[in-house]
């Protein structure tokens, strides 16, 4: 490993996330295939290369919502106004509702310790586009509750997304898989785990 420590002493303790509401794995898509980013909008987060990605698409067929504190007082999203949708923060019960309208989220750090809100959007049956510079990468299955894409690579996004307007018939069984996927991470399994490693390592 990059910081020379030996493997046999590192413990992985995923985090478990909270539910906001209960999840619906069978909802539709809509004609048009909606899109989620939930939080800090800024450069360190891959916003640039997700809404460069999203300007190949016609806006009637791909629809993203960005959700999170952002700063447009310099104009640097006004080209992007038009096409996508800021909403800025939201409360927990209003970000549900965004969740349960939702048919995919991108999650394209360039670097993130983990990412809570990819199990929150897991929760609710939620497919993941996740890149390998988020933690949360670790949970995402290539074809199975989401895709796997290099940090910066707008390219990479773009075939993913333009995948999921091909396969809108593979969605539910995607959906289904997220949630499954979600259910393995509560609070309660991260306690355990947390209390078996500190176990083992007073035990040494």
């Amino acid at each position: 490993l990059f910081s020379d420590v030996d493997s046999k002493n590192i413990y992985l303790c995923p985090y478990g996330t909270n539910k906001l509401i209960a999840h619906d794995a069978e909802k539709k898509a809509s004609s048009a295939l909606k899109i989620v980013y939930v939080g800090n909008i800024t450069a360190m987060k891959g916003i640039y290369y997700l809404l460069e990605a999203l300007k190949n698409f016609e806006p009637s067929k791909v629809k993203l919502t960005l959700v999170g504190n952002y700063d447009n007082s310099d104009g640097i999203f006004d080209k992007y106004m038009e096409q996508n949708q800021f909403l800025g923060l939201l409360t927990p019960d209003k970000l549900a509702t965004i969740y349960s309208n939702c048919d995919v989220m991108v999650f394209p750090s360039l670097g993130d310790s983990f990412g809570q809100v990819v199990l929150e959007a897991m929760h609710f049956g939620i497919p993941v586009i996740c890149s390998t510079n988020a933690g949360a990468v670790d949970i995402i299955k290539d074809h199975y509750n989401g895709f796997i894409v290099p940090p910066g690579d707008t390219q990479a996004i773009q075939e993913k997304i333009q995948w999921f307007l091909d396969h809108k018939e593979k969605m539910s069984l995607m959906r289904k898989n997220a949630y499954h996927t979600a259910e393995k991470y509560s609070w309660q399994e991260y306690e355990k785990k947390v209390v078996c490693a500190m176990e083992e390592i007073l035990s040494i």
